[in-house]
C-alpha cells in the first residue's frame, strides 16, 4: 500500500486478513486502526483497538485495503503480507508469511484398456 492509502485509513476500524494470531495460537478478529503514517520511512503505526498495543508495519507489508460494507462506513480490511502475532502480555510482532510453493499438477492416468471378450482390462 502507499502513503495516501494509509492516510485514508487513519481513524477507520480495520480488521486484518489473515487474522492476527492471539496468545492461545488461535486467530483473533480484533479491530485495528492506523494512528500514524511516516512517508519518509514508508511505515504506518497500527493500534489494536480491542486489546491495546501498537505495531509498526512497512508499506510493503500490506497488499491492499478493502471496504467492509457489512460493518458500515469507516470500516475495512487490511490484506496483510505479514502474519501479526499477539503474545500474552499484549505485545505485537509480525513476520512475513511464507510463500507456499506451487503444487505441480497431478500426472494424468491413462491406462491401456484391453477387451478380452468378456471384460475390460486396465493395464498400467
Amino acid at each position: 500500500m502507499n502513503h495516501d492509502q494509509f492516510r485514508r485509513c487513519i481513524g477507520q476500524k480495520l480488521r486484518l486478513e489473515p487474522r492476527a494470531i492471539g496468545p492461545d495460537d488461535r486467530p483473533v478478529d480484533d479491530d485495528w486502526t492506523v494512528v500514524d503514517v511516516d512517508a519518509e520511512h514508508k511505515t504506518a503505526t497500527l493500534e489494536n483497538l480491542t486489546r491495546g498495543g501498537r505495531l509498526i508495519v512497512g508499506f510493503d507489508h500490506v497488499r491492499g485495503y478493502d471496504t467492509d460494507p457489512a460493518r458500515g462506513e469507516g470500516c475495512g480490511f487490511l490484506n496483510m503480507l505479514w502474519q501479526v502475532r499477539i503474545d500474552r502480555e499484549g505485545n505485537t510482532s509480525a513476520r512475513p508469511i511464507a510463500v507456499r510453493p506451487a503444487v505441480p499438477p497431478a500426472p494424468e492416468f491413462r491406462p491401456l484398456v484391453l477387451h478380452d471378450g468378456e471384460a475390460e482390462r486396465h493395464l498400467t
